[in-house]
């Protein structure tokens, strides 16, 4: 009975780390994550709630407590979750890139690199001129 047990409490586990491996992978596209989740790309911009609200409907509806299925509610979880590392690596991005440049009193951006190569340029041509 134990064996069984174990088998059972291993099983689940199992599963979520084989559809994380799924998305790891990027087996999972950005569209089949949208239509998995019934949304559109412009519903993901405009109404984040209303994306999540249908998340939530069909997490609880697949709930394999109340007799749903573990394969759809892990496609379900993994679509979300999907969609929401792609909004968070595209956050990071457009606030690296704010970041990164500055704009000089003549109107020119510079970035980061661009300064701190002109700086130790500089240094160097002084440490050049000394004895």
């Amino acid at each position: 009975m134990q064996a069984y047990a174990n088998a059972a409490a291993n099983a689940g586990k199992v599963a979520a780390d084989g559809a994380q491996a799924v998305v790891k992978r990027g087996q999972m596209t950005r569209e089949e994550a949208i239509e998995i989740l019934g949304v559109t790309a412009d519903l993901l911009k405009s109404a984040p709630e209303e994306v999540q609200a249908k998340y939530d409907k069909f997490l609880e509806a697949n709930d394999p407590t109340n007799g749903g299925s573990f394969y759809l509610q892990s496609k379900i979880f993994r679509a979300k979750e999907f969609l929401d590392e792609e909004e968070r690596l595209q956050m990071e991005e457009n606030e690296g890139i704010s970041e990164e440049s500055v704009e000089g009193m003549d109107g020119t951006k510079y970035t980061a690199e661009e300064g701190n190569d002109a700086e130790s340029d500089a240094q160097s041509t002084e440490n050049d001129k000394k004895p």
